[in-house]
């Protein structure tokens, strides 16, 4: 798939439902996991989402960087 020339990669992420103190619950990506503290054991995967990402070159020639640590795949 194409966007304006751009090839559109699809990248999925596992989601977490986080917890961090009585009745108090956070939703991270696998991505995010590391950079949030958390109580140990309070870590429930609830599903999956798909972010989408544009392989092409930004309008001042720099090339688009991603957010996440994790590589991409193409599937």
């Amino acid at each position: 798939m194409e966007i304006k020339g751009n090839k559109v990669i699809p990248h999925t992420q596992r989601m977490y439902k986080v917890g961090y103190g009585p009745n108090l619950w956070g939703i991270i990506s696998e991505d995010s996991l590391e950079r949030y503290t958390y109580l140990e054991g309070a870590l429930e995967l609830i599903g999956e989402r798909t972010i989408y990402y544009l392989d092409g070159e930004d309008n001042d020639d720099q090339k688009n960087e991603r957010f996440s640590d994790t590589p991409r795949t193409e599937k």
